[in-house]
């Protein structure tokens, strides 16, 4: 398989740090965006390429969509409080970089894989 350029949004969340572990074990080269310090693990891989910017610098994830093949989009809030408490606030924080970076990938014809998070399951029972 040819190695590929992959973004990773939300690269330092739970989803995206393990993803971002993946890729790079399998030599793909790795741009992660997170608002969250360097993670100290993923800085040992020289494929790995850190952006503390949030997924609102639309200029910063133009230009990553763009120097890459794919984009994983996992950028988002995972805390149910949020949800209910400030409802707007989570869907602004959401929805609106989603649709930039559906709307980029869609213009520069780019792949992207978009996941939820496993709060939409609700909670176990076991």
């Amino acid at each position: 398989m040819k190695k590929k350029r992959v973004f990773v949004t939300g690269a330092l969340g739970f989803i995206g740090i393990h993803w971002c572990k993946k890729l790079l074990e399998n030599g793909h080269e790795v741009h992660g965006l997170d608002i969250k310090p360097e993670n100290k693990e993923l800085k040992k891989f020289k494929k790995f390429k850190y952006y503390k910017y949030s997924v609102f610098n639309f200029k910063i994830v133009k230009k990553l969509i763009l120097k890459t093949d794919i984009t994983c989009h996992f950028a988002g809030i995972a805390s149910p409080k949020e949800y209910l408490v400030n409802t707007s606030k989570v869907i602004d924080l959401t929805v609106l970089p989603s649709l930039k970076i559906i709307n980029y990938c869609k213009k520069f014809s780019k792949k992207l894989f978009f996941t939820s998070t496993s709060e939409i399951y609700g909670k176990s029972n076991s």
